[in-house]
């Protein structure tokens, strides 16, 4: 049985951020990752928002560099090695390894992150960061000012995406992929998009191939009605409110919402299984000295440069309900 300050569960964008953070804060931390460190970072074709690097960097080099950082400050990585369980009880909280030894953590952070779909579209996967995005960034670059681009996914949530867009972008086309009879929006949502001039749907289209060399230069774009294609410049594709969050393990430990996302903070789903007087860290999750950041966190928007800033965040709070001692976990703030 190992006890350390924090333990990170996923070795992603998120979770080696928080773990960089953490150990430069003097924490002893462990980040305990199922497959290879950097996750879904490694898929990604190059990122342009890099502090430091002009044309962007490679997703899989981004991901050796995070990790060897991490470890320079003297974070444990440990690969090839998943979490079966997790009792949070008490001042310290209980992992159960796939190998079947434990480890005791004060503080833990889930950073699990979500397993996206992949539709057998060419192109899609092979452009990720590269004008392809799972998500929407926080902060757009200003290449997309004047520019063309295309939202997909689950309808509601590229509706939304798309009014965000619109903001900044010189056109914005939802491409919903069946019909949009009976107004599956909200009220609410349904009469802002009727009033964005720059904003139109098109129902009953996907995504057949996405083109591009150094990054998306267009979309093939098919009638599930006629089958006729039809190709489009574009700028940028973004894929919204997909992705399956990977905390089947949590259920019964922490609060999760319909589709499995973990609520942190003053979110009420937390909120209703909160056992303490005190209000909740941000990104604390239901279990108190439990945090989450990511892609697998309810409201994160998914995005590597946002997962990056969610778990230094995270770390941040996580240290902070360290430096709290037992006043934190009495209830009193």
């Amino acid at each position: 049985m190992v006890e350390v300050d924090l333990a990170i569960v996923g070795a992603g964008a998120a979770g080696l951020a928080a773990a960089i953070r953490a150990a430069g804060d003097g924490l002893r931390v462990t980040v305990l990752e199922r497959g290879e460190p950097g996750g879904s970072l490694r898929e990604l074709r190059r990122l342009e928002a890099v502090p430091g690097h002009p044309v962007g960097l490679g997703g899989a080099e981004l991901a050796e560099r995070t990790a060897e950082q991490a470890r320079r400050f003297g974070a444990e990585i440990r690969a090839g090695v998943g979490v079966s369980a997790l009792q949070a009880r008490g001042a310290a909280a209980t992992l159960e390894l796939a190998d079947a030894s434990t480890l005791v953590a004060r503080a833990t952070l889930v950073a699990v992150g979500v397993d996206l779909p992949r539709p057998p579209v060419p192109g899609l996967h092979e452009l990720r960061g590269s004008g392809v995005h799972f998500g929407v960034p926080a902060a757009l670059p200003e290449s997309l000012c004047a520019a063309d681009v295309f939202v997909t996914g689950d309808v509601v949530a590229a509706a939304a995406a798309a009014l965000r867009l619109a903001r900044r972008c010189r056109r914005v086309v939802v491409l919903a992929p069946g019909p949009l009879g009976g107004d599956p929006f909200p009220a609410g949502l349904a009469a802002r998009l009727r009033a964005a001039r720059n904003v139109s749907l098109r129902p009953n289209t996907e995504v057949a191939e996405v083109f591009g060399v150094e990054r998306v230069e267009a979309l093939a774009l098919r009638d599930r009605v006629s089958g006729r294609t039809r190709f489009r410049n574009a700028t940028a594709l973004f894929v919204v409110g997909v992705g399956e969050p990977r905390t089947a393990w949590l259920a019964g430990t922490l609060a999760l919402d319909e589709r499995g996302f973990v609520p942190t903070g003053d979110d009420p789903a937390a909120g209703a299984a909160w056992p303490l007087a005190r209000r909740p860290l941000p990104r604390e999750t239901s279990a108190p000295g439990v945090f989450a950041a990511g892609s697998a966190r309810r409201g994160a928007p998914g995005i590597a440069r946002a997962s990056i800033d969610d778990g230094i965040a995270a770390a941040r709070a996580a240290a902070a309900y360290l430096r709290g001692g037992t006043r934190s976990r009495t209830g009193r703030s």
